[in-house]
């Protein structure tokens, strides 16, 4: 049934949802009251001399031929016909629940499992457009990238620069990080959100680099003289503590980054110039307020950096601060009563990987080796530790900025010594509702978190963090997986995994993908496993990213075999083919429904270099040594603002700027400056 009409009424509208007659037809039909015609048509009609407002033949057009005309459009008309009128706001966006299905079947993409009923014009627009978002970041980090890169996979009319996407390249920006072309220095990047766990983010993003150890915001900006925007460095600043570098001993290095909602957090890690010396890891915490008041100049004074020694935090977290007695607080007190208390026998190692699980609150990873006996210099290593399970373990230690010491330790199963390669994965905090004895409701901040080596046939850890607003903190183990189930094949290098708050994805066997998902209470994790091939046997995953947790984004490349180096002709190897060795796809998958949404060309770049981050709809990578992207809604506003007239970015150049200020400075010369002018911060 699609109309049905009674008496000449129109009573029901299967497109535009069911039941669409007035109160005033609705008497009519009920009761038999005569109708005003005169002052129906005059309210109906769009052509009556009564009408006060100017006539136009598309707003006569309703969402059936609407409906026709988008579907032999692209996915972006849907987008701009509702802004042409209030009328075809209305008909599109209100009364065409079949739009959104034609363009979800368009492609192929799922409906998504919350979508139960199907009149929910809602549930169907909002999938399409979370598809749809999705899809086009991934193809504004593309287009990106693959200029920075200098190949040419995208034509210039295809060129969005400033429009879809806003980018900086390195060589050509006075500032930007300068690179060895000798080294391979990975950067780390984190969307600049209010909060960890809340979406409301703008156009800007941090980005941590090992090289320089330097700490870099970035933000979307109008263009300077043309339309669209760039990405332009607002802030740069040495992260380095004071009794780092004033150490003046040894090499250190920043290792890892974390954004939370008030601070950010650098682990550093010091070598020593003595080889008998112990290994020094400080975490570095500087104030997000002045970071972004820094400047590029990096003003910022030394009382503003706040710095942990990870060693001996733990050493007293041991001692003293342990909720449970275990094994090593019972080897570290026995090694102690035998010495005179001298702990720099201990070794401490700390995992390059931090997490922000909000509100103040850090998770790291590191590795404790208490020594046999006092007698340390004696040479035998009949008696160490290493090789007794009980004097050495792996442990996740939960600091808090706020009280300023390690709150809690997860004991993390793993039967070897420590190794360099033992990592973190976890998901973004988000805020859940969980109920308590009374009857009534908490919300806490939980955050997933996936500990691993980079031995994927060895256990996997998988635990939740929850955190109140008093600041109590539970921690929930969620599973120990076995490392074979998932990737039965030993590696050496650390396979790719993404979490979110209740999935686990990793890459398996070459082009493999693994899926293993929570339960329904979000306890515990299913023991379900489901795998999809998401390339030929000919294809690796190089790796991946998520976006907005809702999505894993694939890089695919060409595996090279044992005999890739030969060639068949007279066994000489001329070297492998420039298109071979620079293939690169990426692949987008729903995650809740492990369907493929987009595939696209990708730029060669080597993995470790490349890093991306997303939170809200903003999408930031860092493209190896060759520059900086921003891209997603947030951007994509910041470009509609200039288009609409609010920059000065259509002004012709002129000299009169430059002009205007020297003669300034020359007035000014002989007057006595304030306070900002003295040196003063903006804190002080």
């Amino acid at each position: 049934l699609i109309y049905l009409t009674i008496q000449g009424v129109l009573v029901y509208d299967l497109n535009r949802g069911g039941l669409v007659f007035s109160e005033a037809e609705e008497d009519f039909l009920v009761s038999g009251e005569e109708i005003d015609v005169d002052a129906f048509l005059q309210y109906n009609a769009v052509d009556t001399v009564q009408s006060t407002e100017p006539s136009y033949i598309h707003e006569q057009l309703n969402h059936h031929i609407l409906y026709d005309i988008l579907s032999y459009l692209p996915d972006e008309a849907s987008v701009l016909l509702p802004q042409v009128c209030k009328s075809w706001r209305d008909e599109v966006g209100t009364k065409s629940p079949q739009l959104w299905k034609m363009l979800l079947n368009r492609h192929n993409w799922p409906f998504g499992a919350d979508l139960k009923n199907e009149h929910d014009l809602d549930a169907y627009r909002d999938t399409f457009i979370s598809h749809y978002v999705a899809v086009r970041d991934i193809r504004a980090i593309a287009r990106a990238s693959s200029l920075l890169c200098g190949e040419s996979i995208y034509t210039n009319a295809d060129d969005k620069s400033g429009l879809e996407y806003a980018m900086q390249r390195y060589k050509s920006t006075k500032g930007a990080p300068v690179f060895n072309d000798e080294e391979h220095y990975p950067a780390k990047v984190k969307v600049w959100s209010e909060s960890v766990y809340d979406e409301k983010v703008g156009a800007r993003a941090l980005a941590a680099y090992s090289h320089d150890n330097s700490l870099r915001l970035f933000e979307v900006v109008p263009r300077n003289n043309t339309p669209g925007t760039k990405c332009r460095q607002i802030a740069c600043v040495k992260a380095i503590p004071p009794s780092v570098s004033q150490r003046g001993a040894g090499t250190y290095c920043l290792d890892c980054m974390a954004l939370d909602e008030d601070v950010v957090a650098c682990l550093f890690s010091c070598e020593p110039q003595l080889p008998s010396a112990p290994h020094t890891f400080v975490l570095s915490i500087i104030s997000r307020d002045d970071l972004a008041c820094a400047g590029n100049e990096g003003l910022i004074d030394d009382d503003s950096l706040r710095e942990f020694d990870i060693r001996a935090m733990i050493l007293d977290f041991l001692l003293c601060g342990a909720d449970e007695v275990d094994h090593l607080q019972t080897a570290l007190h026995e090694y102690l009563s035998l010495g005179d208390g001298d702990t720099s026998h201990i070794g401490v190692e700390v995992s390059p990987s931090l997490v922000s699980c909000g509100r103040g609150y850090f998770l790291f990873l590191a590795f404790i080796d208490i020594p046999a006996g006092s007698d340390t210099d004696s040479g035998s290593d009949d008696d160490g530790s290493l090789a007794n399970p009980l004097r050495f373990g792996h442990r996740a230690f939960l600091l808090s900025i706020k009280k300023g010491r390690i709150v809690k330790s997860i004991h993390i199963h793993y039967p070897h010594p420590f190794t360099a390669n033992f990592y973190f994965h976890a998901s973004n905090p988000v805020q859940n509702l969980f109920s308590t004895d009374n009857a009534s409701s908490v919300r806490k901040l939980c955050t997933n978190v996936v500990v691993k080596s980079a031995d994927s046939t060895e256990d996997w850890s998988n635990f939740s963090i929850q955190i109140s607003k008093n600041g109590a903190v539970d921690v929930q183990m969620k599973a120990v997986l076995e490392g074979r189930q998932i990737h039965p094949i030993s590696t050496i290098f650390p396979m790719p995994v993404i979490v979110t708050p209740n999935c686990i994805i990793s890459s398996a066997e070459y082009a493999c993908l693994v899926f293993m998902y929570d339960n329904e209470d979000g306890k515990s994790l299913s023991t379900d496993i489901h795998r999809i091939e998401v390339g030929e046997s000919s294809t690796e995953i190089c790796d991946m990213f998520d976006i907005r947790e809702e999505y894993v984004v694939v890089i695919l490349g060409t595996r090279q075999g044992p005999n890739d180096n030969e060639d068949a002709v007279a066994g000489e190897w001329f070297g492998l083919d420039a298109d071979q060795t620079s293939k690169r796809e990426a692949v987008v998958f729903h995650i809740s429904s492990r369907q493929e949404l987009f595939r696209c060309s990708f730029p060669y770049t080597t993995p470790t270099l490349f890093h991306i981050d997303c939170i809200g709809d903003t999408v930031a990578a860092n493209v190896a040594k060759l520059g900086f992207v921003i891209a997603g809604g947030n951007a994509r506003e910041v470009a509609r603002n200039v288009f609409d007239g609010e920059g000065d970015t259509n002004q012709t150049p002129t000299k009169t700027p430059k002009a205007k200020k020297k003669r300034l400075a020359s007035l000014a010369s002989g007057r006595k400056k304030d306070g900002f002018a003295r040196g003063m911060s903006m804190r002080g």
